[in-house]
């Protein structure tokens, strides 16, 4: 390319922006990439969207919809599947509801109506604008399939737990609004319960956790297709 531009005598512009809109087209996609990763050209901005309009329009209602994913340590490895599960405010306040931030996807109306993300909170921000949602009887859907990839890191809030205290005060605070009190000591018993719960009435999770235990997942995310529920959408870290 810049050899062609160089034979007429121009100059070369200093930035292209290019847009591969996916449109359910995941089989495709990986040979619509290379061929413009491949280009010489020195200065690209490369956008890839693919909107999962299928999923999107099977949920016309939903304020959230979220999904599964993987978690992998520092050097990209998977460790373990993350499973969400069903959500509710009392069932997240209690530790019975877990929803993957990297797998879930916001409708924009929604969004906007719960006054976006908490920029005040720094550690839970995603499970916030859920229970926003949820205290507002909004519908957030769960979708099962793997669609990100969570690393965990010395470096993250999560993988060095630097925000630990802030956190459990972030916490007390969500249960304060939805409970209407402090928590209590036997409050422990009904954490456990709520947990149990979860854990009887959604395996999938369960499932997933004694498997991880037994030996980490054989996964190899390179040779996942748009058909295998597996394909990550999107990465990142916390």
């Amino acid at each position: 390319m810049l050899a062609g531009i160089a034979d007429l005598g121009m100059e070369v512009p200093i930035k292209i922006s290019i847009v591969t809109n996916a449109f359910n087209q995941g089989k495709y996609l990986e040979a619509a990439m290379t061929s413009v990763l491949s280009q010489d050209w020195p200065d690209v901005e490369y956008l890839v969207v693919d909107p999962g309009v299928q999923t999107a329009l099977r949920y016309p209602k939903a304020a959230a919809i979220y999904a599964d994913g993987y978690m992998s340590n520092a050097e990209g490895k998977i460790v373990a599947r993350v499973i969400s599960t069903r959500f509710s405010a009392k069932k997240f306040v209690y530790g019975g509801a877990l929803v993957l931030q990297q797998s879930t996807f916001y409708r924009a109306d929604a969004f906007r109506a719960v006054g976006g993300f908490n920029c005040e909170n720094r550690t839970s921000w995603d499970a916030e604008i859920l229970l926003d949602m949820a205290l507002r009887d909004m519908s957030l859907v769960h979708v099962p399939g793997y669609w990100s990839v969570f690393r965990i890191h010395p470096e993250s809030i999560t993988g060095s737990q630097r925000m630990a205290d802030e956190s459990r005060k972030t916490h007390a605070r969500y249960f304060q609004e939805v409970i209407g009190r402090e928590k209590e000591p036997l409050d422990s018993v009904s954490a456990k319960l709520a947990l149990g719960y979860t854990l009887l009435t959604e395996p999938r999770g369960l499932v997933a956790r004694i498997r991880d235990f037994m030996g980490s997942p054989n996964i190899n995310l390179s040779l996942c297709d748009s058909r295998d529920t597996r394909l990550p959408s999107q990465s990142g870290d916390k």
